[in-house]
């Protein structure tokens, strides 16, 4: 099981690590918001966001579209963990359950109107994908979700 007690980095530093590794980008402070915002499509406040204030994109879909222009491993980028196969595209195998699990969590939060921080988002998450794992259960728990949920609000 993962250990939830280790707290990797904030997101914001293992986006600024994955591209500065990629050696092409320019450096934080340094136009590296702006360059963001042109590769990724999106606004100047967003590509911010995502530097600064440990923001990832809001759905799945939008975290591997960008993961994907910018060619950064989303699962170090989302979690702090390396992606153990060299693929550049993570969550080959369980991408499907680890979305659905991702917008159950996201809806379920959205649709009360709570505020979680990103880091007990990841969090939940990850026990809900690992209770699933250790369970076999081929769908996300929604009363387990909701239970997690209810613990870091």
């Amino acid at each position: 099981m993962i250990a939830l007690t280790e707290k990797p980095e904030a997101s914001s530093d293992r986006l600024e690590e994955l591209l500065t590794k990629r050696g092409s980008f320019k450096t934080k402070g340094h136009g590296l918001t702006e360059e963001i915002k042109l590769i990724a499509g999106v606004s100047y406040t967003t590509a911010r966001k995502w530097l600064y204030e440990n923001a990832l994109p809001r759905t799945s879909e939008e975290r591997m579209r960008v993961a994907d222009v910018l060619n950064i491993d989303l699962l170090y980028w989302e979690y702090g963990f390396h992606n153990q196969e060299k693929s550049t595209k993570p969550f080959e195998t369980d991408y499907l359950f680890h979305m659905k699990v991702a917008n159950m969590v996201m809806g379920i939060i959205h649709e009360d109107k709570l505020t979680i921080s990103p880091d007990k988002v990841i969090e939940i998450e990850l026990v809900a994908l690992e209770l699933a794992k250790s369970t076999k259960n081929l769908e996300p728990d929604i009363n387990i979700i909701t239970s997690l949920i209810k613990l870091a609000v």
